[in-house]
């Protein structure tokens, strides 16, 4: 694969570095005052945000390109976890759910729609398994370092490292050329 693809992966694996457990974000609601009874509706209403995304939000990355999706998609990721970070009441934790739910809404779809917008349909299989993997190795290693900044320096500090990667990542997606769709093979 190309540069562009590899930096792509590259950027993927930074922003999945700050893109901890979602257990964290349980563990957020809680400190702050969410029933623990209430815990399971949070997070379907979470879910039922990130499903409505996806089908509202996919249209916008067929419409915009998965890039220009992709950037904002990881630009509302930071905003919501600065809110996570900065919360402090029920409340406030509600609307971050929401937000987190349609950030997802909007980069699930656009991350694989730029898999096939750089590397071209030929040899889209391999490329969706090193997607894939750059994802998997940057999982573990970023709810391990999130719970250690959590625990350590507070909720400010591990969801402030994950809304700063959301916006290196972007910083290097800026940098991915993607070909027209002639050009792609």
């Amino acid at each position: 694969f190309d540069r562009n693809f590899k930096l792509y992966l590259a950027a993927l694996i930074v922003f999945t570095l700050g893109n901890s457990s979602d257990a964290f974000l349980l563990v957020r609601a809680g400190e702050l005052g969410v029933a623990p009874i209430m815990l399971p509706l949070l997070w379907c209403v979470c879910h039922v945000a990130k499903s409505t995304g996806n089908l509202l939000l996919g249209r916008v990355v067929d419409l915009l390109g998965a890039r220009p999706a992709l950037l904002a998609g990881w630009l509302v990721f930071a905003v919501v976890y600065g809110a996570f970070a900065w919360a402090t009441n029920v409340e406030e934790i509600w609307i971050a759910f929401i937000g987190y739910g349609l950030a997802c809404g909007l980069i699930e779809p656009a991350e694989k729609a730029l898999v096939v917008q750089v590397v071209g349909t030929e040899r889209k299989g391999l490329a969706f398994g090193w997607y894939n993997f750059a994802i998997g190795i940057a999982v573990l290693p970023s709810s391990l370092i999130c719970g250690a900044l959590y625990q350590r320096y507070g909720p400010m500090a591990a969801f402030g490292f994950g809304a700063v990667a959301a916006l290196a990542a972007m910083a290097m997606l800026a940098g991915v050329v993607v070909r027209p769709l002639s050009a792609r093979a």
